[in-house]
């Protein structure tokens, strides 16, 4: 039998391992005792890789899980987006006011506290007595200590009256503080009641800043820069709002995300072309109808009775590579017809589709449309006109009118002739530099859009250069179409010059019966007016 003399105790916790290692000899101990831990050692690096396996692809697991639970709800937010932001309470000035963020933070008061009074109890003040000074210094004992207290009264008053002086310094400090902070606050709110008085009075600046701030409330379901233009025709309650919309290229596709054990990595599934398609047309119609929505519930009757919405994209020009904005959508529709809709059950392709919006049959293709009124109310030009149609009578001759009279008369014409139909003119800043007279928003879908009007009060026929000057200005303005109205007639190059091209005249004579329509008489004298001319160029 063979007798064990050396023993030692192995345990390894990870393992959960326990023995007793027995030998004869003490090498022959230590040979097993390095044999055990190095088997028990790689069991447990083994166990460990396991566990750090699994925990990796639990991990991986989970991440994916949360990576499609958040796609799920992104696309989700996506495919009901009307809906989930109907119940939202639109901007207001209530809002704009309550939304007042101090500059600073509100200063705190933190006064010193008084330092405690001293207590003729206190032990300094009463030291303890020697037999000696209780039989022979009683009272000169009693005199220290009511000198000791006395002192300590004083120093206890003088720190006070240092300690008020600091709380009177740091109140003072806190009262500017707090009054700079009111001050700051009154001159927001008054800021607002200014921008409030503003907008309620029409005031195109104050409306473009409204909408603005309205339409930025509108979160999307991911990342995306807000952009607008605004522009706010009072005189007709028209607002006209080019809005920057997400591209196809601007949604999320991912649509779940899923561990690959194999490849121990996370693969991602994404939204085929087609549904993709079918999202974007989804999401743009329920985005159009959502500012609509925003706007008629947040602007009164009294200020806005229609709205125009041009749905712009940033994308690539794939003919040249270059950055392009065009606008690809456009619809229009009052007040009334809006207020009508149940939102809740509305189709909105079936809506634009109904109020005529001009688009292409899908917005991922990025189908450029012209939009059906593109106002440009920010171009300097503009200016306010004068009445002369009121003063024409039969005994008026154009030709002989003063040429600054009769530009602001044709000018005049016109913003009858197109407020009719919905649209609306600007007048131009009178130059007589054969450059643009007014410029008039056509709100039809299909022969529509932003038209120059020239003025030409002539006493010779106009040649072709007039109308090749008009063409350029077509051009230049980014127009549809361009009008030339003159007192006299054309010739006919001028004539063979518009073949193709869209450009109308207006002579003399048809001057006169389109005035007539719109209930004024009025002549043309052709040889009066330069005989007028010369007896004047003598005098």
């Amino acid at each position: 039998m063979a007798r064990y003399t050396y023993q030692k105790e192995l345990s390894h916790p990870g393992l959960n391992k326990y023995r007793i290692v027995k030998a004869e000899t003490a090498y022959e101990l230590d040979r097993k005792v390095e044999t055990i831990k190095a088997q028990w050692n790689v069991q447990w690096q083994r166990m460990q890789e396991r566990a750090h396996k699994q925990a990796s692809e639990q991990a991986l697991r989970s991440q994916a899980d949360r990576i499609t639970k958040t796609a799920e709800q992104t696309h989700t937010r996506i495919d009901q987006f009307l809906l989930s932001k109907l119940s939202a309470e639109p901007l207001s000035f209530t809002t704009i006011r309550n939304y007042y963020k101090p500059s600073k933070p509100l200063p705190t008061l933190k006064l010193i506290d008084l330092p405690r009074k001293p207590l003729r109890s206190d032990a300094r003040f009463n030291p303890p007595q020697s037999l000696f000074t209780r039989l022979f210094k009683a009272k000169a004992h009693a005199a220290m200590c009511q000198a000791r207290y006395t002192s300590a009264i004083q120093q206890w008053e003088t720190e006070c009256e240092r300690t008020k002086e600091k709380n009177t310094a740091l109140q003072k400090q806190h009262d500017i503080a707090m009054a700079e902070h009111a001050a700051e606050k009154q001159a927001y709110l008054a800021e607002i009641d200014d921008f409030q008085s503003d907008f309620l009075s029409g005031s195109p600046a104050a409306m473009e800043r409204f909408v603005t701030l309205q339409l930025d409330t509108i979160d999307f379901p991911f990342p995306f820069d807000h952009e607008y233009s605004i522009n706010y025709d009072p005189a007709n309650l028209l607002l006209v709002v080019d809005m920057f919309i997400p591209s196809i290229e601007d949604l999320p596709t991912l649509k779940q995300a899923v561990y690959v054990k194999t490849r121990n990595c996370i693969s991602e599934k994404h939204f085929s072309t087609s549904d993709m398609r079918r999202k974007c047309n989804s999401f743009t119609y329920q985005v159009v109808l959502l500012v609509f929505h925003r706007l008629f519930s947040s602007i009164s009757a009294t200020l806005v009775d229609s709205i125009v919405l041009n749905g712009r994209v940033n994308t690539i020009d794939k003919a040249n590579g270059q950055p392009t904005t065009p606008c690809i959508l456009s619809v229009r529709t009052s007040r009334t017809d809006f207020s009508a809709l149940n939102l809740q059950q509305v189709d909105p392709a079936a809506w634009f589709r109904h109020s005529k919006g001009v688009s292409a049959a899908s917005f991922a293709e990025v189908t450029p449309v012209p939009p059906i009124i593109n106002l440009q109310t920010d171009d300097k030009r503009f200016v306010d006109g004068y009445d002369v149609a009121s003063t024409l009578s039969e005994s008026v001759n154009l030709a002989a009118m003063h040429w600054l009279d009769f530009e602001n008369l044709i000018r005049e014409l016109f913003e009858q002739e197109f407020s009719q139909n919905g649209g609306s003119v600007r007048i131009t800043q009178a130059s007589r530099d054969g450059g643009v007279d007014a410029v008039a928003f056509d709100p039809d879908p299909i022969r529509g859009g932003k038209i120059v009007v020239q003025a030409k009060r002539y006493t010779n026929v106009v040649g072709v250069s007039a109308v090749r000057d008009l063409y350029g200005t077509i051009q230049h303005e980014g127009a549809m179409k361009g009008i030339l109205v003159t007192t006299s007639t054309y010739g006919k190059d001028a004539y063979d010059f518009i073949v193709g091209k869209p450009i109308t005249l207006i002579s003399g004579a048809e001057l006169l019966h389109l005035l007539e329509r719109h209930g004024h008489k009025a002549r043309i004298d052709i040889v009066e007016a330069k005989s007028q001319y010369t007896e004047n160029s003598a005098h």
